[in-house]
């Protein structure tokens, strides 16, 4: 796939609001400044992107923003004052927004007439926010290609998120006919091999939710980047700095972000090809493979990995490479939901979290060893972790079949052992082959 293929997956976009002209983008404006929502409005109410108007929603302060958000989630764009009623109010609604509320879909910039009380570059890493700008910087055109980039921006995450709720409706499609085709089987021997596909396929449907979000993550900052050439080329046109070079220099910036993008979008593709013949290939490749397709979500989850090669360089195994890497994605996946769920009870802290993956040969063969330091998990749940259905999550939060599906891949598929066991106040899965 080339970067322009990227088109592709936006092939609707143009016409997705042309049959409802009265919807709007809604923008929230959180400042405490009466001239600052005069002149936002100055600025933007005459504007149409994409065949929708833009409605202003104003806020006085982080709490009313707060309000405000709840009952309307739809928001496309909120232009974020700082200091208002407390010095860090909209960092307050910034963590309210993104962890209490989970949304990571609305745009959030900041706009700040003090920036002395939050400085661009910790404000950058340590929130998640789009764009960090001084209200002085803002003239009118510099307002509106902010706001024009970030709904671009908005529409396309938005679309990601509509594709992830289709395909777990399509999931949900899938069981129900997978399941009445195992009903009608005759035979016990038939029923028990459409009973390892329909789980096998379900398991792989189930995983394409996660991997939207992995894209949307991978994407994020790429996404980010692009918009800000896009302005600069405005500004040095406006300012007599556009030239031959510094058009060639953007252009090659915009190109190494859209190429990082079609190769999320190849890694994707990979992992979803099922290996229809058995073949030797280099499990570290797979794991640091698996690796970059969801080390987005972890470093956002702030989980850490430490990964270590002990093996034998030249190290090969026999078997299915992409169902390999559904494997350690499977138990990858479990590792992180342990954390997250030891961070909800207290017994992490935010920032604490790590998975350990160690490979390495012994008299058996090749051994991989993945641990998490969420905490042991009790024998009656550790005995029957492997079963079909059997899970502790919430029933939104996993279908039970994950790792269910990785022994059968393991030691079916591979002629190999797929073992658990705590191990000193963690859990520890080894991968024998």
């Amino acid at each position: 796939m080339s970067a322009f293929d990227i088109e592709e997956i936006f092939a609707e976009e143009n016409s997705v609001d042309s049959s409802n002209k009265s919807e709007s983008w809604k923008i929230l404006v959180v400042d405490d400044d009466e001239d600052v929502h005069t002149v936002t409005h100055l600025s933007l109410d005459d504007v149409v992107f994409k065949k929708k108007s833009i409605e202003i929603l104003d806020a006085y302060s982080a709490q009313e923003g707060m309000n405000i958000f709840r009952e309307q989630q739809d928001i496309a764009l909120i232009l974020l004052d700082v200091v208002m009623e407390a010095y860090s109010s909209g960092l307050d609604l910034i963590k309210f927004i993104r962890e209490d509320l989970k949304n990571n879909i609305v745009r959030i910039v900041l706009r700040t007439g003090q920036p002395g009380y939050a400085p661009e570059k910790k404000v950058i890493l340590d929130y998640e926010i789009d764009d960090y700008r001084t209200k002085t910087e803002l003239t009118h055109e510099h307002l509106f290609t902010l706001v024009i980039s970030n709904l671009r921006s908005y529409n396309a995450f938005k679309r990601l998120d509509e594709y992830g709720r289709r395909l777990e409706d399509m999931v949900e499609e899938k069981t129900k006919e997978l399941k009445k085709i195992n009903s009608d089987l005759q035979s016990e021997k038939e029923k028990r091999m459409e009973k390892e596909m329909m789980l096998m396929q379900q398991s792989r449907l189930a995983s394409v939710g996660e991997m939207i979000a992995a894209i949307a993550h991978q994407w994020r900052q790429p996404l980010n980047a692009v918009g800000l050439v896009i302005q600069d080329l405005k500004d040095a046109y406006v300012h007599n700095e556009f030239t031959a070079e510094y058009l060639y220099k953007a252009v090659n910036k915009s190109m190494t972000q859209l190429n990082y993008m079609s190769n999320t979008i190849n890694d994707f593709k990979n992992f979803f090809k099922p290996s229809k013949t058995e073949s030797l290939f280099k499990p570290d490749q797979a794991i640091k493979d698996s690796l970059s397709i969801i080390s987005a979500q972890l470093k956002n989850n702030f989980i850490k990995i430490d990964y270590q090669n002990k093996a034998m360089k030249e190290t090969l195994i026999r078997g299915y490479p992409s169902e390999f890497a559904q494997v350690i994605i499977n138990i990858l996946n479990n590792a992180r939901d342990a954390i997250l769920d030891a961070r909800e009870k207290g017994t992490l802290s935010r920032n604490e979290g790590e998975i350990a993956i160690e490979m390495y040969n012994n008299d058996k063969g090749t051994v991989i060893d993945i641990s998490d330091d969420a905490g042991e998990i009790p024998d009656q749940i550790l005995n029957r972790i492997f079963d079909p259905y059997f899970t502790t999550k919430e029933s939104h939060k996993g279908t039970g079949i994950g790792l269910y599906v990785a022994k059968t891949i393991i030691e079916t598929n591979m002629g190999g052992k797929l073992l658990v066991e705590n191990r000193e106040g963690s859990v520890t899965f080894t991968i024998e082959l």
